[in-house]
This record gives C-alpha cells, sequence and structure tokens, in this order.
C-alpha cells in the first residue's frame, strides 16, 4: 500500500492539534489557531481514502469554521459535510 501526504491551509497557523482515525490506517489532523478556527488540515493514508475528507476539510477553512465541539472533529461517524452546515 502507498501512503500519500495532502494538506490544505496554513499548517503555521495551528496551534493544536486534533486527529481523526479515518481507518484503512489512514488519518486526518485539523490545525486550529487558539481561537479554535480551523487553519489547516493534514492527512496521511490511501489517496482514495483522504482526498474527499481534505477537500472537504478546504471547505471547512473557507467557511472559517471553529471546533465548538471537539467531539465532532474527532469521530470518524460524524460526516465532515454535516460540519459544513452547522
Amino acid at each position: 500500500m502507498i501512503s500519500i501526504c495532502r494538506s490544505a491551509g496554513l499548517v503555521e497557523e495551528g496551534r493544536d492539534t486534533i486527529s481523526r482515525d479515518l481507518g484503512d490506517g489512514a488519518i486526518l489532523l485539523f490545525h486550529l489557531t487558539s481561537e479554535g478556527r480551523l487553519a489547516a488540515a493534514s492527512a496521511v493514508g490511501r489517496l482514495g481514502r483522504i482526498a474527499r475528507e481534505v477537500r472537504l476539510a478546504e471547505m471547512l477553512i473557507v467557511k472559517r469554521a471553529r471546533a465548538r465541539s471537539v467531539g465532532g472533529w474527532l469521530s470518524a461517524d460524524v460526516k465532515l459535510k454535516s460540519l459544513l452546515a452547522a
């Protein structure tokens, strides 16, 4: 299996990092500012597994999403698309 690393946003603006296990050995990292705003996202895993998640994270960055409840960001059961609607 070949792993790919992909990122979006400005990682250096992130002060805290939250990780989300995507399964199949893939992981998505959310890089948050001190105010809890999503500054960047990074992912490692098979491209087919991480590409959609990074694209949705890009949309959350553009929306200037904030992590009000860390649980929603951590749980793979909570779809990132639902966080866009919040």
